[in-house]
């Protein structure tokens, strides 16, 4: 029931072969409109793992992404959304170890002089730690300083604590939502929702709700968390009063 429902991307969608030396991720071109029955409006495709499998294979998730009408946005773009006279924008970026943060923050100066709320919607962390790198928490912070207003992050495999650095909030990793592998080694994500309006004055209110899910649960599939102890501790993590989000 959102007016905008934003994702991460990491499956190849393509009916050709897509040779890897990774673990596969990829789908045949009309799994594509799984997006679509998930009411997701926008995509992020800036994920590493994207360029690592054969030549056509991202061009061909593009194309599948186009035929089911889901937009996207590839590393380094801004996307531009209105709603209720409210203008946003949406940075999409790749963060590797050592990021080109001089021209990242520079994006995000530019998202901020055309919108009047900056989401930068990145990938990047280490997969197997619940504690953000110092690297990374340097550079998000220094999109904060260049007009951020909120910054999520998204491909990291497991969940990290959210950071209110002065008025911008931080969600380091939302973890992953669906993961087909039976390997997975922890069962809890999250979805953040976004709420703005604004007052009398004209002046932005932000309200912020997490919300979590199961990875999984009995036929892996992503769901709502619905035991009252299992989402206080997910909660508490992600504001960091827990050391871990599940007991396991």
């Amino acid at each position: 029931a959102d007016d905008l429902t934003v994702a991460a991307n990491s499956c190849i969608f393509t009916d050709n072969n897509a040779s890897s030396d990774l673990i596969e991720c990829v789908a045949p071109t009309s799994s594509a409109n799984i997006y679509k029955h998930g009411s997701v409006d926008f995509l992020s495709v800036a994920a590493p793992i994207l360029n690592e499998y054969s030549d056509t294979s991202l061009a061909d998730t593009k194309s599948a992404l186009d035929a089911a009408t889901i937009a996207y946005a590839d590393d380094g773009q801004i996307t531009y959304f209105e709603n209720a006279g409210i203008r946003i924008a949406l940075v999409s970026l790749q963060l590797t170890k050592n990021p080109n943060t001089a021209d990242d923050t520079e994006l995000v100066r530019t998202a901020k002089a055309s919108a009047e709320y900056v989401i930068v919607y990145f990938w990047g962390g280490d997969n197997d730690s619940h504690a953000p790198e110092e690297w990374l928490t340097a550079a998000l912070r220094s999109f904060a300083d260049a007009g951020a207003s909120l910054i999520v992050g998204c491909g990291n495999g497991v969940l990290r604590p959210l950071e209110k650095y002065y008025d911008t909030t931080i969600a380091y990793s939302l973890g992953t939502l669906i993961d087909g592998s039976s390997m997975y080694h922890e069962n809890a994500t999250a979805l953040l929702q976004l709420k703005i309006t604004k007052d009398e004055a004209g002046s932005l209110v932000e309200s912020i709700q997490l919300i979590p899910c199961y990875v999984y649960k009995e036929i892996w599939q992503p769901c709502l968390v619905s035991d009252p102890s299992d989402e206080q501790n997910i909660v508490a993590f992600l504001y960091g009063e827990a050391e871990l989000p599940t007991e396991y």
